[in-house]
């Protein structure tokens, strides 16, 4: 008989679901375990990693994002243990946390459903660990942040159930819904999650209606799980929060009986629209600040300079249509600021290069478009130039400003080398060090702990009195070396001190989350593909936009002189909506684990290969090499 059946949902996050499911064999021990994936449509590569290095696992693949709820509902027919674990795929197991919970229910059969202490990846206490009933009150006060100035208060933070310790085992009312251990039966009786919520609120919901069948929810202390939060979500976006906000609603909806909580659910409902409006705006404000701050000091600096030409030059300060020549101002300020955007300016890793080509581009297509402007909208080349000069200034000082905030020192590009030690062998340092150099990461490995290895810093044991004697802002922690149980003690122990990593046990994948709260990043093997840089993203997508537009308005020529076919002409209209790119890889060229993956294209890779492999290879290169010459290049070789 099965023991325990795990359910976990994907969604684009392979190296995290890799990670975990080492992490879950781990922990297995003498427990008969099946592992169940549902798979929302990744795109990356996820379902090929699952069929080569787990074939054991029983795969449902979706071919849509079906949200969390019907997704976990897949499995409900294939679960056959005798307890179910319901489980995000961006955690990690400690060696001992599938006995210790299924230990715990078997000796306690009124419990419902069990949760464990969450830590995320930096070590830190995750408050979802335990949560209450989200009443109209606790969650008023969890929206406005109300419960943050009474951390363990039961009537101020009931949301998070403040009054009981991390440390304790306690009834709680909620658990999280990434992981949730319960009786099989009992899940398969209340008929999985409500699948009206699409990605949140349905761990809150089943929470509620397993209490409400006379069965009681347990925090578990006792074994713990690290859980890179929000991983399989990695940007606030209007979807986030309509999910988010939408849940409570839902939620309160549904299960809201007394008369005060019906009468308040109006307000309420208002409220939490303009929470999630709020947190939208605030959103897209912390991601705009920056080229807001250029736009507007070019702006001006432009006017300034106008002013000024004015002035000295034709001695008379109305000599300009003041109207046009703003007008013309904000749309070169535009243009600038968008190259800065596109080329990388404002990414929390840059390149000077990109940006400088960036500002080369974004200047040649101002002085080109001053060209094509009426004569009522032009003023002097002088200023066009002075004020191109003046926004490269601009430009340098933000970026400096910048970093002098980040990182606190003044300049163009600043590196704040970190000193790190690894905890694990020599053979898996030297993994780290490829990885790091392979990601451009901005730490320094200084050296290992092993106790089997004369030249290493010395023994695991002996970790906390290194770490006193040899100054250390990063461990990194080799999960093939070292549990992970004691993984999570160091980091439970140390805090956020340190920032902390974790190296995979094929040592393809590092996890990283250096703050509290902060999302987990990965960084692997594939990184070392130019075509997967957010740069070079940007730049795909803004030339699909370009190009597409350009060879549809050309199109009448083109259809006799180049391949360009009518075939192609709704394919063009696909790459500008985003739905396809222009240039992509050859059909069926590319069958590797951890090659990037990019849209279908309207046109294919040209190239010169004489057999499969050199096909491959080609598109390797392509994708190694990537940049705005080289995809220039090959839309040239498909027309032509």
């Amino acid at each position: 008989m099965v023991d325990i059946s795990i359910v976990i949902v994907n969604y684009n996050v392979q190296f995290f679901l890799r990670q975990c499911l080492n992490s879950i064999y781990k922990s297995a021990g003498n427990l008969c375990i099946e592992v169940i994936v549902v798979d929302n449509a990744s795109s990356d590569n996820s379902n090929a990693m699952l069929k080569e290095f787990f074939p054991n696992v029983l795969l449902i693949a979706n071919d849509k994002n079906l949200g969390f709820s019907a997704a976990n509902n897949q499995a409900l027919n294939h679960i056959r243990g005798k307890y179910t674990l319901i489980l995000n795929p961006d955690t990690l197991l400690s060696e001992d946390t599938l006995n210790v919970c299924f230990n715990y229910l078997e000796a306690n059969s009124k419990v419902g459903a069990l949760g464990v202490k969450m830590l995320d990846g930096a070590g830190n206490f995750h408050k979802e660990s335990k949560r209450g009933y989200p009443s109209i009150w606790s969650s008023i006060c969890k929206m406005t942040g109300l419960y943050k100035f009474f951390p363990k208060s039961k009537v101020f933070n009931g949301y998070y159930q403040g009054h009981i310790s991390e440390d304790d085992l306690a009834e709680v009312e909620i658990l999280c819904g990434a992981f949730m251990f319960m009786p099989s039966d009992l899940f398969k009786n209340l008929g999985g999650f409500d699948e009206a919520f699409f990605m949140y609120g349905e761990d809150i919901d089943l929470s509620y209606r397993i209490t409400e069948s006379n069965r009681s929810i347990v925090y578990y202390p006792n074994s713990s799980i690290i859980h890179y939060k929000g991983e399989s979500r990695r940007r606030v976006d209007s979807r986030y929060v309509r999910s988010f906000y939408g849940a409570m609603h839902i939620f309160l909806r549904k299960h809201s009986s007394g008369f005060f909580e019906k009468l308040f659910l109006p307000f309420f409902s208002v409220l939490i629209v303009l929470k999630a409006g709020l947190t939208f705006l605030s959103s897209i404000i912390r991601n705009l600040i920056k080229p807001i701050i250029d736009f507007v000091l070019i702006c001006f600096a432009q006017v300034f300079l106008k002013n000024l030409w004015e002035r000295f030059y034709y001695k008379d300060l109305e000599y300009y249509d003041e109207r046009n020549v703003l007008i013309v101002i904000i749309g070169f300020s535009l243009i600038l600021v968008f190259f800065q955007y596109l080329f990388g300016k404002y990414d929390e890793k840059y390149k000077l290069r990109n940006i400088f080509l960036g500002f080369i581009i974004s200047v040649s297509i101002v002085f080109l478009c001053y060209a094509m402007l009426p004569t009522n909208f032009r003023f002097s080349r002088i200023l066009v130039g002075a004020g191109s000069f003046v926004s490269l200034l601009i430009f340098t000082l933000t970026l400096s400003i910048q970093n002098y905030w980040n990182k606190g020192k003044l300049g163009l590009q600043v590196f704040s080398h970190k000193a790190a030690i690894l905890v694990g062998s020599k053979k898996s340092s030297e993994s780290y060090t490829a990885l790091s150099k392979g990601n451009a990461l901005d730490s320094a490995l200084i050296g290992y702990v092993d106790d089997a290895d004369n030249e290493s810093l010395g023994g695991v044991s002996n970790l906390d009195k290194l770490l006193r004697e040899i100054p250390v802002d990063e461990l990194v922690f080799a999960a093939k070396d070292v549990d992970y149980k004691f993984m999570q003690e160091q980091m439970a122990k140390l805090g956020s001190k340190y920032d902390y990593k974790i190296l995979s046990e094929d040592s393809m994948s590092l996890l990283s989350s250096n703050f509290a709260n902060k999302k987990g990043s990965i960084y692997t093997i594939q990184t070392g593909f130019k075509i997967d840089d957010a740069v070079n993203k940007r730049i795909k997508r803004g030339l699909d936009v370009f190009m597409g537009f350009l060879l549809i308005c050309l199109s009448p020529i083109l259809l006799i002189i180049s391949k360009l076919e009518f075939s192609h002409l709704p394919k063009l209209v696909s790459a500008i909506l985003g739905t396809k790119t222009i240039i992509s890889y050859n059909e069926n060229a590319i069958q590797l684990q951890n090659f990037p993956r990019i849209k279908d294209g309207v046109f294919s890779l040209v190239g010169t290969y004489l057999n499969e492999e050199q096909e491959d290879l080609y598109c390797i290169s392509f994708a190694k090499n990537h940049s705005l010459y080289s995809e220039i290049e090959q839309i040239i070789k498909a027309l032509f």
